[in-house]
């Protein structure tokens, strides 16, 4: 039974997974670019 649950377990993981960290990726490189919009606009004036 144990077994079952954790070959289970690690299908899920392997469905779900890849899926999570590539939302991470996309997530992370918008908020990366937005974060740099904001300073090229906040620094823009100043150059």
């Amino acid at each position: 039974m144990t077994s079952e649950k954790t070959k289970d377990t690690r299908g899920t993981w392997i469905k779900y997974g890849h899926f999570h960290y590539f939302s991470l990726g996309i997530g992370f490189l918008a908020g990366t670019a937005v974060s740099f919009l904001y300073v090229v606009v906040k620094l823009a004036p100043l150059l």
